[in-house]
């Protein structure tokens, strides 16, 4: 399923993501996190394109400091108004950065400690998320991907040309799964 995400997404002048990478790297740190924004419209086969790696994490010390080591070893990059600053990524400072982007030596990956436009219920965190989260694995690796129904919500919620023109294709999508679970 993901090698087909490789080829979907694009990155600004740095390389496409490398999907299978990242996600080995989290899942060494054992990182609980979830895929969201076009990364997980994707799983669900929508045809939309993505710059980027959208993740929300657990937000606890552990589950943080796994993610500097994640980070480091992905040689990450702090995004600022992009614009590329090395910082030294520390437990600190990931949990005052709500939502931070990083280039790493993988692809561009955004970290959220919520969401920015609530999913479904109102539903913000990960926590909330979980509930009607879906696991996968791809590359031997099992990871979590935000419930359809909150990714469809979260891109109306957000307005953005982009995201409504996905929003159609992912109610196409949830329509042929109903049918097919009848």
């Amino acid at each position: 399923m993901l090698s087909r995400l490789r080829n979907t997404l694009m990155s600004r002048e740095s390389q496409p993501p490398n999907i299978q990478n990242i996600l080995k790297v989290f899942a060494q740190h054992q990182i609980e996190y979830m895929l969201i924004g076009g990364m997980a419209a994707i799983t669900y086969g929508s045809h939309q394109v993505t710059w980027d790696i959208d993740v929300l994490t657990k937000v606890e010390d552990q589950n943080l400091n796994g993610l500097v080591y994640a980070l480091n070893a992905l040689e990450a990059k702090q995004i600022i108004r992009d614009e590329i600053h090395n910082v030294e990524i520390t437990l600190d400072l990931l949990k005052h950065l709500p939502y931070s982007r990083w280039q790493t030596n993988s692809g561009d990956v955004d970290i959220l400690h919520r969401l920015l436009n609530s999913g479904l219920n109102g539903a913000e965190t990960f926590e909330e998320l979980k509930t009607s989260s879906n696991k996968m694995t791809s590359y031997g690796i099992t990871f979590l991907v935000a419930g359809l129904d909150d990714i469809i919500e979260s891109k109306i919620k957000t307005g953005r040309p982009q995201d409504l023109a996905t929003v159609e294709n992912l109610l196409q999508l949830k329509r042929h799964r109903e049918a097919d679970n009848k």
